[in-house]
């Protein structure tokens, strides 16, 4: 089907049933001297930060599982600070790109995907008593999973005056995920979640707090760790059946 193509820093191979996408090795030898010299340095311009997150933004698409989105957030915010120095969010994301452009990163998908019935996961948390639940459709069965997360899970959060609401709506979604995640291996999954904050975040694959990116980037790599394809969507309230268990 021809020569390969470079498309963003995405090197494309085009093959009779199936096609291979992964990160340019020349560009991303480039992101790695920048980085190596920021983490030795402890110092990043805000004009380099910016150039790399235009580098690397293919990992934030939803074909590499929207992997380094959350990874992205200091990046974008080291723009922010004129004196370049490296705080440790910025650290922490760093390190982690400096891990993953060395590996051989390669995403092979089939034009025709396997037509499996979907997986429908339903999430919901009760704030006022720290409640998480996740109820799964598949295949016929109907299985849930609720708890309360420990204290010190919850002392790993920034402290908000909203009970934790949306930390907790967002670890429904990983714990139903994590629990189920034998039998949603290589499925299509489609969550649905009655908190719009929670929805919105992990759909896009980052949110505004560092400590719910963190959790986000969870998510997804356990995605991509069981080769779950998710879709999140909006459910009403009173049609969100994890409500109950959630209580």
């Amino acid at each position: 089907f021809g020569q390969s193509l470079i498309v963003v820093g995405v090197e494309i191979q085009l093959h009779v049933d199936h096609y291979v996408l992964k990160p340019s090795k020349a560009k991303m030898l480039k992101c790695l001297v920048v980085i190596r010299e920021a983490l030795a340095r402890k110092h990043l311009p805000p004009g380099h930060a910016q150039k790399l997150a235009g580098r690397l933004r293919w990992a934030c698409t939803h074909l590499f599982f929207r992997l380094g989105r959350a990874m992205m957030q200091p990046l974008y915010e080291q723009h922010s600070v004129p004196s370049g120095n490296i705080g440790a969010s910025l650290h922490l994301a760093l390190e982690w790109w400096e891990e993953v452009l060395v590996l051989d990163i390669t995403l092979k998908r089939m034009w025709k995907q396997p037509s499996l019935p979907l997986a429908h996961l339903f999430v919901d948390a009760s704030g006022k008593l720290g409640r998480c639940a996740a109820v799964l459709f598949l295949d016929g069965q109907r299985l849930y999973t609720d708890g309360v997360p420990s204290p010190a899970v919850m002392a790993a959060f920034n402290k908000r005056s909203d009970w934790q609401i949306t930390t907790l709506e967002i670890m429904a979604l990983a714990i139903g995920l994590s629990t189920f995640a034998d039998k949603l291996r290589n499925r299509n999954v489609v969550i649905w979640s009655d908190n719009s904050g929670a929805e919105a975040s992990t759909r896009k694959g980052s949110g505004r707090a560092w400590d719910h990116c963190r959790l986000i980037h969870d998510v997804w790599m356990l995605a991509l760790q069981y080769g779950m394809r998710i879709w999140i969507e909006r459910v009403p309230s009173h049609d969100n059946v994890s409500d109950c268990p959630s209580r």
